[in-house]
């Protein structure tokens, strides 16, 4: 009877799975790769009146950058995965001018979840860090608004997590081994 409820303890501890932490570092492509609209591992990737070209960013290595630069519309990253809890993405550009960057998360209705922001004074090259956390995000927009006209900003290491859910086979195990612990009861009553 014991051995039956450690089992049953190792089914229900065995249940969920570990959280996935995703990153995509742009690499993968060529510079001046247009990747609108195409899934890079589950994400699609889209920016409102121009194209997400892949360019050298300020630390040298490959980003995404809208373009034309003029527009002022953000990045979208949709997620085709469900339980994304986490996004964090790499703002930055090459210090021409002061920049407001942001990441906001939203739900599958457009419910506005969870918000992050930060300037980068005129004469920083380089790139900083947003992120932000909240439950069942289905997409974000992200990017920069300049001050002076120039309002792009690249973006580099995206990452999101996925939580950590319940698998269904640790259930169906906890299942037997309380159906076995009801037989061995049944037959220990019978004798």
């Amino acid at each position: 009877m014991k051995t039956l409820l450690l089992a049953a303890a190792m089914a229900v501890t065995g249940t969920i799975a570990s959280a996935t932490t995703v990153t995509i570092d742009f690499e993968q492509f060529n510079a001046f790769d247009n990747i609108d609209g195409q899934t890079v591992n589950d994400v699609v990737f889209s920016a409102r009146g121009n194209a997400v070209s892949i360019e050298t960013g300020p630390d040298g290595s490959l980003g995404i950058i809208g373009r034309p630069v003029t527009t002022e519309y953000p990045y979208r990253a949709d997620f085709s995965v469900l339980g994304v809890t986490n996004v964090s993405v790499d703002l930055g550009d090459f210090g021409a001018d002061e920049d407001r960057i942001f990441l906001l998360a939203f739900d599958s209705l457009g419910g506005l979840l969870s918000s992050a922001m930060e300037t980068i004074p005129r004469d920083v090259n380089g790139y900083r860090t947003l992120s932000l956390s909240a439950n069942n995000i289905s997409y974000v927009l992200f990017g920069g608004v300049g001050f002076e006209g120039n309002n792009s900003v690249y973006a580099d290491n995206f990452s999101y997590t996925i939580a950590a859910v319940p698998l269904p086979a640790g259930g169906l195990l906890l299942v037997g081994a309380l159906g076995a612990m009801a037989v061995a009861r049944r037959r220990r009553a019978a004798s």
